[in-house]
């Protein structure tokens, strides 16, 4: 008789568990589109939960659809309990179309070479994450709104790259009816690129659902049930593995209870060790030796990964673990449902142990260090500084290298990316220009602009070399960026201007835009608004024709700047409050708070400091992360040195108009101090300069620091 409990996930499809959690899930999709995280650590239960939310009444009733892996690639399908249903032709229309998206990097500053053989027209035809394919964005939303009822995607995938979240979130913020559902350990969801989301926190099963999927075998009586409930402490996983351990022994004949009280002598940390060591007893010899090895593999491999790992018959060992469900494969994906951890090692016999953890990857790494399956090493080791330093330098797939590189960079895994592009370097390969370049972003972010702009123009010597125009249009463009950050704003304007002639010779309506854009800027700063509204007219007429609605939001900001500091103060304001609506409402928080900025510039030049210093208590109240809010009272706080160096004490005064319960005592009491200041020096009231003081004399160091640089004069 089959194991009842190699079923995974171990909540059957009618299970009736984590009520809770689905009436948190149903209110949820009553409201507005949202991202909604699944949490838990390993072995709580979200595969399970993700799977059974197909089985849930909801009402209305949405449209659900799955995001799911394959070997090499990721695609959008109708879960298999809808296909027999009645479909929505619109339904089947957006699977096609989101599929059409491709969410991984392009490498669009690739140089091709004669000698080498090209790279697949698919490589390049992907979303790239610094310019979305806004045309496929515009059509999958303009399905969207076809469609009445709510569209639920169900992303079960082994690690959502930066990539895709930025996509997938993009299409959350600009519809009304798209839905994401994402499972995450606690550990991924720290590292996760997306800000604002909806969280359902799992926690351990209630001692009714842990005896219901215990109940499956129908062979234990109810004291046993609850032995295994108690030793199990309601984590799903520990509930279908014992529960399967009991049942197989059922089968030979052998004494349940014997196993059940040797767990419970056990100590807590040898408990795992125990009830892993009791599963290698009923396997055959291969698969045992496959189990073992693989303790040390990705829990998420292929057959040339398993085979880099293990010296054991594959398919001797996999048919029979496979057919007791501790194995389970899909598209060429294996995943380890029965996951043993390095540590249950000591409880195996002395033959049967492996090698140290890192010489076991090192070795893996040469063997598939040409082979495209040597990214689920990566993969594995994506938070782990120690094993990827050993496993990259011996790598030699540039595409691999260069899409995990990028991965990492847009996470904020600067030293990870760095190595990345590095060793792609030394291949010198057909890439060569795209790990330049990427490698000019990773110095450019931590602020060493002249090897930023070694790197660029070394990629742009590339371009011009092979004629990839293109290529030579975004390096001029990354060139002129850095000329802009430090100041030397004609190179700047020099190299932006050639990046848009490229641009227009192309055709390249998307990159005319942009750069028409940066090259706004640089005349913004140059003190030149008038050419700056020009490019940014320009620009807006371009994003309009193309639909970009995000893109035309920053050029409106961008006139309404521009205007503001050309003296045309309410047509100014009337851009940037168009431009923060629709900011504040696709929740850009960087854009919200940049454009609350230039609001403020507005109002003071507008001489309304009351309105001004109100619209920056409300930038302050915006958000509360902590990076943000310190983002925009720096901005303030230069605005405050900026007045006080031009003696506009009249303004300064209104400060105070910024305090918030929000913002905490020591903040309240800077701006305070401040605003007694303004108001001795517009007064020559000296109450208000012992009131400052005094209120100065109450502040901790780190504010008083602040204040001593305030009040520094150029």
């Amino acid at each position: 008789m089959k194991n009842p409990y190699i079923i995974h996930p171990a909540e059957m499809k009618d299970f009736v568990g984590r009520k809770t959690h689905y009436r948190k899930l149903h209110q949820l999709l009553k409201g507005t589109p949202s991202i909604i995280l699944v949490i838990g650590i390993r072995g709580m239960g979200k595969a399970s939960f993700l799977k059974n939310i197909l089985h849930q009444d909801f009402e209305p009733q949405p449209l659900f659809i799955e995001y799911n892996s394959k070997k090499h690639e990721r695609e959008f399908v109708i879960p298999d309990l809808y296909r027999n249903r009645k479909e929505i032709p619109e339904h089947s229309e957006l699977v096609k179309k989101l599929n059409t998206l491709k969410l991984k990097f392009t490498f669009s500053d690739y140089s091709p070479s004669s000698q080498k053989e090209p790279l697949s027209e698919d490589f390049f035809k992907a979303a790239d994450i610094f310019r979305l394919n806004y045309e496929s964005l515009m059509d999958i939303q303009n399905t969207l709104k076809k469609i009445k009822a709510n569209i639920v995607v169900l992303v079960n995938v082994h690690n959502l790259l930066p990539a895709e979240q930025w996509i997938l979130e993009e299409l959350v913020k600009n519809s009304q009816n798209f839905f994401l559902i994402i499972k995450l350990t606690e550990e991924m969801a720290s590292t996760m690129v997306i800000s604002n989301y909806e969280p359902i926190e799992l926690e351990p099963l209630s001692r009714e659902e842990s005896v219901e999927i215990i109940g499956k075998g129908k062979f234990l009586d109810e004291e046993t049930s609850e032995a295994v409930y108690e030793l199990s402490g309601g984590y799903p996983y520990l509930v279908q593995v014992i529960s399967w351990i009991l049942y197989e022994k059922h089968l030979r004949g052998e004494d349940i209870h014997a196993f059940i009280d040797m767990l419970r002598e056990e100590e807590p940390e040898d408990f795992f060790g125990n009830v892993h060591q009791e599963i290698l007893t009923v396997l055959n010899p291969d698969a045992r030796r496959l189990l073992i090895d693989l303790s040390c593999a990705p829990s998420v491999l292929t057959l040339k990964v398993l085979k880099a790992f293990s010296q054991a018959d594959p398919h001797e060992g996999l048919s029979d673990l496979i057919e007791k469900g501790i194995l389970s494969q899909e598209n060429g994906i294996f995943r380890v449902n029965l996951a043993l951890s390095p540590d249950f090692l000591e409880y195996v016999d002395e033959d049967e142990t492996i090698g140290n953890f890192a010489d076991i990857y090192l070795e893996a790494a040469r063997t598939l260090k040409k082979d495209d399956d040597c990214v689920f090493l990566l993969e594995d080791l994506r938070n782990t500084d120690e094993g990827q330093s050993e496993v990259v330098p011996v790598l030699e797939n540039e595409e691999v290298l260069l899409g995990f590189g990028t991965d990492e960079l847009y996470a904020g895994r600067l030293a990870s990316a760095e190595r990345c592009f590095e060793r792609g370097l030394q291949l010198n390969g057909v890439l060569r220009s795209a790990f330049l370049a990427r490698l000019g972003i990773v110095f450019q972010r931590v602020e060493i602009p002249d090897k930023a702009l070694q790197c660029y123009e070394q990629a742009l010597h590339i371009h011009k070399e092979t004629g990839y125009n293109q290529g030579e249009a975004d390096q001029l463009g990354n060139i002129g960026w850095i000329y802009k950050e430090k100041g030397s704003l004609d190179e700047a304007e020099t190299h932006y201007k050639r990046a848009l002639e490229i641009d227009r010779e192309l055709k390249d309506k998307q990159r005319e835009a942009l750069h028409l854009g940066e090259i706004s800027a640089v005349y913004r700063e140059k003190g030149e608004p008038d050419k700056a509204l020009t490019c940014s007219t320009q620009a807006l007429e371009i994003e309009r024709e193309l639909q970009h609605a995000a893109r035309e939001t920053i050029h409106l900001k961008d006139i309404g700047a521009a205007s503001i500091q050309m003296g045309n103060l309410d047509e100014g304001l009337t851009y940037l409050k168009q431009a923060l609506e629709r900011f504040t409402s696709s929740g850009d928080r960087y854009e919200v708070l940049s454009t609350y900025a230039h609001i403020f510039d507005g109002f003071i030049r507008k001489d309304d400091p009351v309105t001004a210093f109100s619209y920056m208590k409300k930038a302050l109240e915006y958000t509360q992360d902590e990076e943000y809010t310190g983002g925009i009272f720096a901005i303030m706080m230069m605005t405050a040195k900026h007045l006080m160096q031009e003696n506009q004490w009249k303004y300064l005064q209104h400060i105070t108009l910024v305090k918030s319960p929000h913002f905490g005592k020591e903040l309240n009491s800077l701006v305070t101090a401040v605003g007694y200041y303004a108001k001795y020096k517009l007064s020559g009231n000296k109450v208000y300069l012992k009131d400052y003081k005094r209120r100065k004399k109450k502040l901790g160091y780190s504010a008083r620091s602040i204040l001593d640089e305030l009040f520094k004069r150029k």
